[in-house]
């Protein structure tokens, strides 16, 4: 994986005009489909409860607007 590739994927990905175009790019580009690009996030591969929270914390956010 080289800087350039990375870069142009980037360019693709913000240049997407839509989530149809966006979801074949995630489908069909060969830096995304190589297993030995995908990393655990923060190293763990059991991080599932960081992003299930999140729904939670995103509720307190909102309505602590309504004050």
């Amino acid at each position: 994986m080289s800087n350039d590739s990375v870069e142009k994927l980037f360019w693709k990905i913000y240049n997407s005009k839509n989530e149809d175009e966006l979801h074949k790019i995630v489908q069909t580009d060969d830096l995304l489909s190589e297993p030995h690009n995908w990393k655990p996030y923060g190293g763990n591969e059991n991080h599932f409860g960081a992003f299930e929270s999140q729904q939670l914390i995103q509720d307190v956010v909102v309505n602590s607007f309504n004050l």
